[in-house]
C-alpha cells in the first residue's frame, strides 16, 4: 500500500494544517523551508514570519 511517509508531511505555521511537502506554496527564512496549504497562508507568513516562529506562536491561527 502506498501513501505518505513522515517526512513526506509538514504542519503550515500559520492554520497548523498538515500539507505535502511537494506543495506549490513554501517559504524560506532564517535558514528553514516552511510548507503551506495556500497561497493565503504563506502570504501571511511572508508578512510577519516572527508572529509563526514556534517560539512565538500562542495558538494556531486560522487562514480560511
Amino acid at each position: 500500500m502506498f501513501g505518505f511517509g513522515k517526512n513526506d508531511k509538514a504542519q503550515d505555521p500559520v492554520c497548523g494544517m498538515k500539507v505535502d511537502k511537494k506543495t506549490e506554496f513554501s517559504s524560506e527564512n532564517d535558514g528553514a523551508k516552511y510548507y503551506f496549504c495556500s497561497e493565503n497562508c504563506k502570504d501571511q507568513f511572508n508578512a510577519n514570519p516572527k508572529d509563526y516562529m514556534k517560539e512565538n506562536a500562542t495558538k494556531t491561527k486560522s487562514c480560511c
